[in-house]
């Protein structure tokens, strides 16, 4: 399961970029059903910000992903499957010059696997790696 949760204002945009590693097989996240994904404002997106445009992060443009809006939330069930999960996450650059700051956290069975700590608009995207079952 992952959780977000933010210590954002408005207009804060967040990026999955996820591949999940099962043997030799690689599911991206765009691939799997988004319906259960919580966002705080507009709707989640498959490989487009919230607003329906192309995901950038830091300047880089991503071509697969997830736009959601914070606070929000999306899981992934596992089913006993131990795998790695790698992820690029951050606010999209489509924010401009609005002020705002995103933490993101993953959670595995009620514990914390990983955090990103404060992220602010214009930054780089930070790299998500975490062997899960």
């Amino acid at each position: 399961m992952k959780a977000l949760s933010s210590n954002s204002l408005v207009m804060v945009f967040l990026l999955f970029l996820c591949s999940i590693g099962w043997g030799a097989q690689w599911v991206y996240l765009d691939e799997l059903d988004v319906s259960r994904a919580v966002e705080g404002w507009g709707t989640t997106r498959r490989n487009q910000s919230v607003e329906g445009n192309p995901i950038r992060i830091g300047g880089k443009e991503y071509k697969r992903g997830i736009g959601t809006h914070a606070p929000g939330y999306f899981w992934i069930r596992l089913d006993g499957w131990t795998m790695e999960f790698r992820a690029f996450v951050g606010v999209d650059d489509e924010v401009g010059s609005s002020p705002g700051s995103v933490e993101v956290k993953m959670i595995g069975d009620g514990k914390g696997v990983w955090e990103s700590g404060v992220m602010k608009s214009g930054q780089a995207a930070q790299e998500v790696k975490v062997r899960v079952r």
